[in-house]
């Protein structure tokens, strides 16, 4: 089966690695790929015999629309069995393209966002099938897309043989993640209020907060404030340097997303101490021992959870331990290949794609 998987520029830049791991799974799986990558994202040598075929991801319709018209012309021979769509961006131009090339179409669904959305492509043609990465997305998404469609595919993700120890020099130094893009302001100041609660009791350790710009400025008056600014820094995306982050041994996750990520799995497998608001559409966050939900989002909460970690590391780490083990049985990349590669099969085939327990 040849399987061409489109995405948008927001997977391109956050999920590459997460995209090239997809791929060479379905290759050893024997599904044959071609990549449908928009034409801002340079080629990665990592899945460069992959073939790779660019397409204009942003301009006025009638080019967008030109654009799609020669990416079908590109994949006529050999044409597509299915196209696997991943990143809402890519969605209205993929279904476009399955139109042309009378194949059907998987979304891939990782938000809530992206859930509702699906909802009002339900009726197109060519969808073939609506793959959220968790229930409660699925469920979300079966109040609009028929639920034959509708197949849960959890985001795969790399566990390494060996797990990274946290909290292995908690007299010396602690870093800790604030992963607060997308954040307003009122939830990093609370977490900021929290941390400064405890930093005196703790000056070995150090928030490294990737924010947006326009929140850096308030957050950094903020952390003046508290008087914490020598243990508060600010880091550039944290998607884009991951390798560097994932070894820290503190995530806090100050807002919910309402967002499925490779990072916030990839986090938690490394391991990392996980603390985290509650966020009913990312399943990990709830119904297991994966990460510490505060109850209440307030400073006190995190004062209370961050106290409790740094005074008892061999408890965080055996947390943090079942947090891996947790990402490792539910969220593997054999296990993401092989959910897509029945999915594909089913709806080339037109066997129904169902709604898992």
């Amino acid at each position: 089966m040849l399987v061409a998987l489109m995405i948008d520029e927001e997977i391109g830049r956050c999920e590459r690695d997460w995209f090239n791991r997809t791929v060479v799974g379905l290759i050893s799986a024997r599904q044959r790929v071609v990549r449908l990558l928009p034409d801002t994202m340079p080629d990665d040598p990592r899945v460069a015999l992959t073939p790779r075929v660019a397409y204009r991801a942003s301009g006025l319709p009638w080019t967008l629309s030109a654009s799609i018209r020669q990416l079908a012309e590109s994949l006529q021979s050999p044409k597509p069995d299915v196209i696997h769509a991943i990143g809402s961006g890519a969605w209205r131009g993929a279904l476009t393209l399955a139109g042309l090339l009378d194949c059907p179409v998987a979304l891939s669904v990782w938000s809530r966002e992206q859930a509702r959305a699906a909802q009002r492509h339900a009726s197109s043609a060519h969808l073939g099938a609506v793959l959220p990465a968790g229930e409660s997305l699925a469920r979300l998404c079966g109040r609009g897309v028929p639920r034959e469609l509708i197949q849960v595919v959890p985001i795969g993700v790399y566990v390494a043989p060996e797990p990274h120890r946290i909290l292995a020099q908690v007299e010396f130094s602690v870093a800790v993640i604030l992963a607060g893009r997308g954040a307003p302001y009122s939830a990093i100041e609370v977490l900021i209020d929290g941390f400064a609660m405890v930093a005196p009791d703790f000056r070995q350790v150090t928030v490294f907060a990737d924010l947006d710009e326009p929140v850096k400025g308030r957050a950094w008056r903020r952390a003046g404030d508290r008087s914490v600014r020598d243990q508060f820094s600010l880091i550039p995306d944290v998607l884009e340097h991951r390798e560097l982050v994932l070894s820290a041994s503190v995530l806090a996750v100050p807002f919910a997303t309402g967002r499925n990520t490779s990072f916030l799995l990839q986090a938690m497998a490394a391991p990392m101490a996980t603390i985290a608001v509650p966020d009913p559409y990312i399943d990990v966050l709830n119904g297991s021992d994966a990460a510490t939900i505060l109850e209440h989002v307030e400073p006190a909460a995190w004062a209370t959870a961050l106290r409790r970690l740094l005074s008892s590391p061999d408890a965080a780490r055996e947390r943090a331990e079942s947090a891996r083990r947790i990402i490792a049985q539910r969220h593997s990349m054999s296990a993401q290949s092989d959910l897509l590669c029945a999915t594909y099969e089913r709806m080339v085939t037109g066997g129904n794609v169902t709604l898992s327990a």
